[in-house]
């Protein structure tokens, strides 16, 4: 994004749009705060409904931060051209928490996941129970983000 200055600090973002099809999220960044980002997108791109915030990370160079996102995301893209992967929300922020040493996030700011992971144990094992990915999976699948056979052996 030539835009944003390299070493900027932002957000990364992952948004969903109820107009597009399941399973598909917008992946970018922002110097800005995410839900006035949605905002914008909503406005913008002539969206019959708004994008909305489902998860986001504070990164110190947002560019450096988009461009390994990108690529660590690059098998689950739409288009070349575009911010959009088809990948569920449960593997878009494990992947970014792990790109930015964390091996899951309490997301913050809130998002639907925020009141989801309150609840898990911040003492236990690093990585989600079955338990728990189980949860995370149930609330995906309210929010129309489950792809079944993502999961499926």
């Amino acid at each position: 994004m030539s835009r944003i200055s390299n070493g900027e600090p932002g957000t990364i973002y992952c948004m969903r749009c109820e107009s597009h099809l399941p399973g598909i999220l917008k992946v970018g960044c922002t110097t800005d705060d995410p839900q006035v980002r949605a905002k914008q997108l909503t406005a913008s791109t002539s969206s019959p409904t708004p994008f909305h915030v489902l998860y986001s990370r504070q990164v110190p160079d947002v560019n450096a931060a988009e461009k390994a996102v990108h690529s660590a995301l690059a098998a689950y893209r739409v288009n070349e051209n575009r911010e959009y992967f088809k990948v569920s929300l449960y593997e878009a922020a494990r992947t970014i928490d792990a790109l930015f040493c964390e091996t899951f996030s309490r997301f913050d700011p809130p998002t639907p996941f925020a009141d989801l992971y309150s609840t898990f144990d911040p003492d236990g094992p690093p990585e989600l129970t079955a338990e728990e990915q189980a949860q995370c999976r149930a609330l995906e699948e309210k929010l129309g983000l489950y792809q079944k056979k993502r999961y499926t052996r």
